[in-house]
């Protein structure tokens, strides 16, 4: 299956065409909405200030979290997923995904 065919995928980062417009991230155990963390090495950006591909974020100004408390994602795991560790990202194409 090609990049272009995968919809749904567990990964840190989004398939690898990296736009992250095209993709919306959800905690991989409960199923909830993720928010956007800028990464503390680039401060968001992506690069240091000298052009350079930030190694803490891998160019992507950030990382993704779960929206709920850590107690409601440990108890609430969605059906098949209990073995997911709490902080996994499932990434969807934007087109699948409900109210986007």
């Amino acid at each position: 299956m090609s990049h272009d065919q995968v919809t749904s995928i567990i990964a840190e980062r989004p398939p690898r065409n990296r736009r992250l417009r095209v993709w919306v991230s959800y905690c991989a155990r409960c199923g909830c909405a993720c928010y956007r963390r800028a990464c503390r090495q680039c401060d968001g950006d992506g690069e240091d200030g000298d052009g350079v591909r930030c190694p803490g974020c891998f160019g992507l100004g950030g990382s993704e979290r779960c929206m709920m408390p850590e107690q409601h994602c440990q108890a609430n795991p969605l059906p098949g997923r209990e073995s997911v560790a709490r902080g996994g990202v499932e990434w969807r194409r934007r087109a699948d995904c409900p109210n986007s």
